[in-house]
């Protein structure tokens, strides 16, 4: 059998997978009885095929034997689409000749060149099948539970597998978006075979970094490929960040997650005149809604790991306990919220746009085609007037009117990111990073002195004098910071905005009326 494979993976916990099946019983599906999958990887001892992203298998499961091929494969995020050839064998032995694609056949061999294919790694996994009706198909969903195996070493495997039967992709998404709303699911996990070939070399695979800003679309790019090159870095970029969230203790994935929330609401508020409005307007309303779920936290980690624990542990260990548990049931809270309001969906929903489109606006065929810095001016300028409007007077700023000034100067660069490294850019940037870091550390420091968490009675008593030492010792600093930012918005206010300099072309008008 030849054919497109179409898949999307999600990596559990043992006890969320345990879950996952109940709700897939629940759903109505047909389920089979668990399965023994024992599948052999091969490839030459210096890894040739994984090397040109080909995996051969042998697969053993209830006395039946299948070869089979996965190629060409597309992948964004966890979702990914495959050429497979399968072909039955009546025993568990590689034979070439048996693959009916005589093409296939002879790059695998121009691949392996004279090297032997022998097996590289293991898997073995107990697989339950159910089949679900959805309405745009039918999807099989699997549930693995088991591990790859190389070279004596081993790593466990925990994960389901939402593949299309019949019918078309958007199936697939319907149904995990249905099951997986509310669980931490990782949905940019890597195949088995990548997993299984970093074992065979001793290697862990690397992790995607969290932090990573996401490359500028070359100049001049049409606008809907710019969107879409966009939207398929961030929407695997907001599944990390937020898996992360609900499933580690490290600040990094709370401050991440905010980060690309945040980029994707400027994506969507710049490329509007190309984007479906209510889409985009649902799809901004969500990342607003779950950037404020995840505030918290994030504040939390901020104030209690960055500022106040290290004089806590050296002067008041007590009050450095209390603010640690105080930390993790913040923590744990805010997990609780992100689930209930279907975080893992919303990612789901944002790789099933990165990976199907379907954010198209109709009747803007030619907007679409036109480069992408015509979107962007009319958007930057909005932005822009409302910051000069709100820095003219800076230094008489209240705190919460600062707040929003920062965060509209965020959203500015992340506007500005778009324009990548071109030289126009770099002056504004310059002086946009600066003003923006001296916000950032004022903000922190009026946070701090407002910072009121649930404590004990005798441990908010410690905690007031403490934040108040740390006041005294900071209001130098803040003066300080309050006059270095006064002199960096003159100087940004003073550089030519890059998009203004560039002059675009105008914006191309719709085809048709707007909805």
């Amino acid at each position: 059998m030849d054919g497109l494979e179409v898949e999307l993976k999600a990596g559990l916990a043992p006890a969320e997978l345990a879950r996952l099946a109940r709700r897939v019983r629940r759903a109505g599906g047909q389920a089979g009885r668990p399965v023994l999958l024992v599948t052999r990887y091969l490839d030459t001892a210096d890894g040739r095929l994984a090397a040109a992203d080909v995996a051969v298998r042998l697969r053993s499961a209830g006395g039946r034997h299948l070869l089979s091929v996965k190629s060409a494969r597309a992948t964004v995020g966890g979702f990914q689409q495959a050429r497979e050839t399968e072909v039955p064998l009546a025993r568990p032995r590689l034979d070439l000749a048996a693959i009916p694609d005589r093409a296939l056949a002879a790059r695998l061999a121009a691949l392996a060149g004279s090297a032997p294919l022998a097996p590289r790694f293991e898997t073995r996994v107990s697989r339950q099948q159910v089949r679900l009706s959805r309405p745009h198909g039918l999807i099989d969903v699997a549930l693995d539970r088991g591990e790859i195996r190389a070279g004596g070493r081993a790593e466990p495997v925990a994960e389901a597998e939402f593949e299309l039967a019949a019918g078309s992709p958007e199936a697939i998404f319907e149904a995990a978006e249905a099951l997986l709303a509310d669980l931490p699911a990782r949905l940019d996990l890597p195949s088995k075979a990548a997993r299984g070939e970093a074992l065979a070399r001793g290697a862990p695979l690397p992790a995607a970094p969290l932090a990573a800003k996401p490359p500028a679309p070359p100049r001049g790019c049409p606008a809907g490929e710019a969107f879409g090159l966009r939207l398929a870095q961030l929407a695997p970029a907001i599944a990390r960040a937020l898996h992360a969230t609900l499933t580690e203790t490290s600040p990094e994935g709370p401050h991440q997650l905010r980060v690309a929330l945040r980029r994707l609401r400027v994506a969507l508020r710049l490329f509007r005149p190309i984007l479906e409005p209510a889409e985009a307007r649902a799809l901004a309303e969500r990342a607003r809604d779950l950037g404020r779920l995840v505030s918290p936290l994030r504040d939390a980690d901020v104030l209690v790991t960055d500022l106040l624990l290290p004089a806590a542990r050296t002067e008041d260990p007590g009050l450095a306990a209390a603010l640690e548990a105080w930390h993790a049931a913040t923590r744990d809270a805010v997990r609780a919220r992100l689930r209930a309001a279907g975080a893992t969906g919303f990612a789901i929903r944002l790789l099933r746009h990165a990976a199907l489109g379907g954010w198209q606006r109709p009747g803007a065929r030619a907007r679409l085609a036109a480069p992408f810095e015509t979107m962007l001016g009319p958007g930057l300028d909005r932005l822009w007037k409302t910051i000069r409007h709100r820095a003219a007077r800076l230094a008489e700023l209240d705190p919460e009117e600062r707040h929003e000034l920062r965060k509209d100067l965020k959203k500015l660069r992340y506007g500005t990111e778009l324009a990548g490294s071109r030289a126009s850019a770099r002056p504004f940037l310059g002086a946009l990073k600066r003003l923006q870091e001296d916000l950032g550390a004022i903000n922190d420091l009026a946070v701090l002195e407002g910072f009121a968490p649930d404590l004990a009675a005798a441990e908010r008593a410690r905690l007031a004098e403490l934040v108040r030492r740390l006041g005294r010792r900071d209001q130098a600093r803040a003066d300080t910071l309050m006059g270095r930012a006064c002199r960096h918005w003159r100087a940004l206010a003073q550089v030519t905005p890059w998009w203004r300099a560039e002059a675009p072309e105008p914006l191309p008008a719709l085809a048709e009326p707007s909805p």
